[in-house]
């Protein structure tokens, strides 16, 4: 084959595998610190982009998918596997570790091995034809073996680690037994491999695209350069980056960590914030979006019925999928007098409610909605209805 033949032969000869142990002992011993450096950048580099503030509802994040928010005992899922409070996540970082010593170790060395006695050395000599035979075998063979491998035993080896730490803990204090104990191992080993196809089915693809793009020329320096005995070691300094990638990828919420909302069942395609009042008085009053939206003037622009970013809601106040309207901040916003739609409420130039509760203070609202009978017919005393409306709008 254009100047040499596969060594079949080889293959079945013990001295080919001389040496062999030693090999996979210091491929195994680096790529575990390698694996867990990578897994560490990788937990920081989502510590900081957690720290950024970020939209909670920006536009179209609604067709992502929320698969995520299934938990076991209290734990989220692999998607959702997040870094606790006070640093880094040990138990994370063990998982992927462990899968430097599997994958670079006792997987990676014998497939280096073997290639060179089929193929040849190919220190010495010229590139073609071994060098690119050899980066061709190794894309179709063990890059999408060892992907596969990783994204489907993250989180069969997190539930695992889980599910023990807790029986174990449950059994000390309750006295179970060991069927017990067992069932719950089995349990948490069904789960981890329905995540783990989870993870390979949704990362498995863009991952090994990238993998195109990376290793066939760190491959080539490999092989070229880089003596067998050491060639896992290369691997796993390139890994630095790469472990930081896959373990960006297992372990990343399907939506960029943002809260996936299903599309509204209104007619408006206005992407508004939904939040529910912490007052159950007042969700009571409230009408829906697209009542709402039918009561505004028709060329009042959506960026209008967003709250200001000065104003961000209280963390407290919870994100509902439902088709409510918006109550901001409980402060006032200054608002221009010339752009307030009808049916809106304003006190002494400042906008205190936008039609029929957007923008709306909570304080406010709720004087509005003890002070205004039900049927609309009263009105606060010292407020300025716009349009002639009241609370209703006209109705």
């Amino acid at each position: 084959m254009g100047g040499f033949t596969f060594n079949t032969k080889g293959l079945w000869q013990k001295e080919s595998y001389k040496g062999m142990g030693k090999d996979i002992l210091i491929g195994s011993a680096g790529s575990m610190v390698i694996f867990g450096c990578g897994d560490v950048l990788a937990q920081l580099l989502e510590m900081q982009q957690k720290e950024r503030p970020a939209l909670i509802h920006p536009p179209h994040s609604g067709m992502q998918s929320a698969h995520h928010h299934a938990h076991d005992n209290g734990r989220p899922s692999l998607a959702t596997h997040t870094m606790p409070a006070s640093g880094l996540d040990t138990q994370r970082l063990v998982v992927v570790a462990s899968q430097g010593w599997i994958l670079n170790g006792v997987m990676l060395t014998p497939f280096y091995r073997v290639l060179d006695i089929l193929i040849g050395d190919t220190m010495s000599g010229k590139f073609f034809p071994r060098i690119p035979m050899k980066i061709f075998l190794t894309m179709v063979l063990y890059m999408p073996a060892s992907t596969m491998m990783f994204f489907f035993l993250t989180p069969c080896l997190e539930v695992l680690a889980e599910a023990a730490t807790t029986a174990t803990q449950q059994q000390d204090q309750h006295h179970e037994g060991e069927e017990s104990l067992m069932h719950r191992l089995q349990q948490s080993f069904a789960k981890g491999c329905e995540e783990g196809w989870t993870g390979v089915s949704r990362h498995f693809a863009q991952t090994y695209a990238l993998a195109w793009l990376i290793w066939p020329l760190t491959d080539s320096i490999n092989f070229r350069f880089i003596p067998l005995t050491y060639r896992p070691l290369w691997d796993s300094l390139i890994d630095i980056v790469w472990t930081t990638i896959l373990s960006r990828a297992s372990h990343s919420e399907p939506n960029g960590g943002q809260t996936a909302m299903p599309p509204s069942s209104s007619p408006s395609h206005f992407d508004v914030p939904l939040y529910r009042s912490p007052d159950a008085k007042i969700d009571g009053r409230l009408k829906s979006l697209s009542e709402v939206l039918s009561g505004l003037d028709p060329e009042l622009a959506p960026e209008q019925l967003r709250p200001p970013p000065r104003h961000p809601p209280p963390d407290e106040r919870e994100v509902v999928l439902a088709d409510l309207v918006h109550i901001s901040d409980p402060a006032e916003v200054e608002f221009d007098p010339r752009e307030v739609p009808r049916g809106s409420m304003t006190r002494g130039g400042r906008l205190e409610c936008v039609g029929e509760g957007l923008r709306c203070p909570l304080e406010v609202h709720q004087r509005w909605v003890d002070n205004v009978p039900a049927d609309g017919d009263g009105d606060s005393d010292d407020a300025d209805v716009h349009g002639g409306q009241g609370k209703k709008g006209g109705e």
